[in-house]
């Protein structure tokens, strides 16, 4: 889990999503939306760095907002999405 360290949470983050999507036959690319859930929006510009890296092109469309903490301790970030194949 990482627990504190952002920029290792955020690639685990999309490689469960696109092993998720796999499994279902669906790719990273049929994403269609993102509701991301940072707990510092401090993290927004290492977030998109990293996003950058796992999509090509045009950008999914999404919300980002700023939450005191989730469901599991030490998490920074969660992100849902909405794919369409």
């Amino acid at each position: 889990m990482h627990q504190g360290n952002f920029r290792v949470q955020v690639p685990l983050t999309f490689e469960n999503l696109n092993t998720t999507l796999k499994e279902a036959g669906a790719l990273l690319e049929n994403i269609v939306k993102f509701g991301v859930y940072l707990t510092n929006m401090d993290n927004l510009p290492d977030y998109g760095a990293v996003q950058a890296e796992f999509f090509r092109g045009s950008m999914p469309a999404q919300t980002v907002a700023q939450i005191n903490s989730l469901a599991l301790p030490g998490m920074m970030i969660e992100v849902e999405a909405v794919a369409v194949r």
